[in-house]
Formats: C-alpha cells, structure tokens, sequence
C-alpha cells in the first residue's frame, strides 16, 4: 500500500541494493499485486544505469 500511494504521486520508482538481495523479486510480486488490486495491468522498465548518463537516469533542474 505504500508503494501505491508513492506511485499516486511519483512518477516511478528505483530499487537499489546489492546484488541478490531480492530487488527483481520484490517489483516482480509487488507489481502483480497491484494489477490483482487495481484490475489494471501495470507497466515496468528495467534501465541498465550505465547506458545512459547521469543527466538521463536522474533528471536535471533547469535554470531560467
């Protein structure tokens, strides 16, 4: 439920962690949750970090 009421706000969300501690688990069955609560199937994007820049991944805050 949390995650929901982020997501009501956010436009995604990143996992982060070393490696097998359970993040492809985790989105994987909190994803399907959320598709069996809201009847709606979801949508998720796996990015590689690194084959993009910094700017890209995180977003830049333009000066006016």
């Amino acid at each position: 439920m949390q995650l929901k009421q982020v997501l009501s706000f956010r436009h995604g969300v990143m996992l982060v962690g070393p490696s097998g501690c359970g993040k492809s688990t985790a989105w994987r069955v909190l994803l399907e949750a959320m598709e069996i609560s809201d009847g709606v199937k979801g949508d998720c994007y796996v990015i590689e970090p690194k084959s993009v820049s910094k700017d890209v991944l995180y977003g830049k805050v333009s000066k006016p």
